[in-house]
């Protein structure tokens, strides 16, 4: 085979590599939509277990525990949000009375 020859057949190497490797990307961008897909709807079958368990429909000792925790967050997020808006008023009043 030639020099002209060769360099063909490395070309041809090179560009099927390059085209198995796309397809390859191609493939994991799939997968990686699918998993998100499936991530955004476990999150509503969370959603949907909560406001079942909560009207009592559902009864599981997993689920229980799992709803506690869940219920202890809220309890602090929602302590929190009432410190940042005491935060914000003190700030607002301390604010108010330098500018007098």
């Amino acid at each position: 085979m030639d020099i002209f020859g060769e360099a063909k057949k490395a070309f041809q190497l090179l560009a099927d590599g390059a085209v198995q490797q796309a397809d390859y990307l191609k493939l994991q961008a799939r997968l990686g939509k699918l998993d998100e897909e499936k991530q955004r709807q476990l999150v509503e079958v969370g959603k949907r277990a909560e406001e079942l368990w909560q009207a009592r429909q559902i009864k599981d000792r997993t689920l229980d525990i799992l709803m506690k925790r869940i219920t202890d967050i809220d309890e602090q997020m929602d302590a929190l949000r009432q410190e940042i808006i005491k935060h914000a008023q003190q700030e607002e009043s301390d604010s108010g009375e330098s500018s007098s």
